[in-house]
């Protein structure tokens, strides 16, 4: 019984582990490419994604962080009902 808990443990230390390790090149990527395509279709401006806590990868938010042309850089909530559709497409 004891052998099969430190079994599991090294089981979900390993799955841990490499869940942090493809989130964290999956959001690189995802955030590479919003970062490329939002200027494109906003004809400008900058956009990227942010971790809410980066020491915690498995438990960390994510947020956007917008400026589109002509306004200031904010979160979502700062943008038009067609603005936030159009940085969802992005």
């Amino acid at each position: 019984l004891e052998r099969s808990i430190e079994d599991l443990r090294g089981t979900i230390a390993r799955l841990n582990r490499l869940s942090r390790q493809r989130f964290q090149e999956t959001f690189e990527e995802v955030n590479r490419i919003f970062q490329g395509t939002f200027p494109r279709l906003f004809q400008g401006g900058k956009a990227w994604l942010q971790l809410t806590d980066p020491e915690n990868l498995l438990e960390t938010g994510v947020e956007i962080t917008v400026h589109p042309p002509g306004k200031r850089v904010g979160n979502l909530d700062l943008l038009s009902g067609g603005e936030k559709a159009m940085t969802a497409i992005s």
